[in-house]
């Protein structure tokens, strides 16, 4: 679902929408640093590295995937 249909939706301006998501985005990754802190007892700045580890991985496994789907030949 796009900003359009969810402004639509919610009957608001599809920059709100955009505000949310950025803000849902920013909290979830909020949480996530301080869950991992804990569980895993390390400091923030290693938690922020692990993050950025896993951001960077995640963002090559995506990129392979959709270009697997894109580049298949037809059968």
């Amino acid at each position: 679902v796009g900003l359009e249909e969810l402004a639509r939706a919610y009957q608001v301006h599809r920059a709100t929408v955009s505000r949310w998501l950025v803000s849902a985005r920013d909290s979830f990754l909020e949480r996530a640093r301080d869950e991992l802190a804990t569980r895993a007892s390390i400091g923030r700045l290693d938690v922020d590295s692990v993050m950025r580890a896993l951001h960077s991985q995640l963002d090559l496994n995506l990129r392979r995937a959709l270009d697997s789907k894109v580049h298949r030949p037809t059968d």
